[in-house]
């Protein structure tokens, strides 16, 4: 992946489409500094993406996919896990932004209940709904969400699009999709092909232009 230049504001929501191994998930998780590649010229509100501060790059972000990795002990360990501690009032701040408190609360057990192995005791549109959670709980500028509705059946996708859109407010949302419904209101639109960028702009330019990004749309 070279030639690939882009500039993204604070709490702009930027879709990265295309076709299957056109580079849109190479890319983002590329900005979000899951692959350490040399040559790069990064940086986030003045700091630059460099060896020395990987970490704190990826402090900036908070990752969810498809996958909503839960692991086998509580919800409330699984929004916490890697964090020093539980801090109660902001897990339960961050399920209400994430829509997850209410269905958590009617829980035999509510935060103590048991996610299962993979999460096998909640539905796909619940583990969603906590990984969010974890995101937002994690309080990064930047929330990330590569592919994540895609397991979901239509009436979950819709409910965690529209969470998407709430917390667009006051996050930078960066996201790719098979499903262009999704993206027609975003900010940014950044159309990929072969690893580049082949258009970038809002849906109603990109219909304009009548290129790539018309051509996935017409299927």
């Amino acid at each position: 992946m070279d030639g690939v230049s882009l500039s993204i504001k604070e709490n702009e929501m930027v879709a990265f489409v295309g076709e299957s191994g056109s580079g849109k998930s190479t890319l983002l998780r590329t900005i979000i500094g899951m692959y350490e590649r040399d040559g790069l010229d990064m940086e986030i509100g003045g700091l630059p993406f460099t060896a020395d501060a990987i970490g704190e790059w990826r402090r900036c972000f908070a990752y969810v996919d498809q996958s909503c990795k839960l692991f086998d002990m509580s919800i409330a360990e699984n929004i916490t896990i890697g964090l020093p501690s539980q801090n109660q009032q902001g897990m339960i701040q961050a399920a209400k932004r994430a829509i997850a408190h209410d269905f958590i609360s009617e829980l035999p057990e509510g935060y103590a209940t048991s996610c299962g192995e993979k999460g096998a005791s909640l539905s796909g549109g619940q583990r969603q709904r906590i990984a969010i959670d974890c995101a937002l709980y994690r309080k990064a500028p930047i929330l990330v969400f590569d592919e994540a509705t895609s397991a979901l059946d239509a009436e979950s996708e819709r409910g965690i699009m529209k969470t998407i859109e709430n917390l667009r407010h006051d996050h930078t949302i960066l996201m790719t999709t098979h499903n262009l419904s999704n993206v027609i209101t975003a900010n940014k639109i950044v159309v990929m092909d072969n690893g580049r960028i082949a258009e970038c702009g809002t849906h109603h330019e990109l219909l304009e232009k009548g290129g790539l990004y018309t051509k996935l749309l017409e299927g």
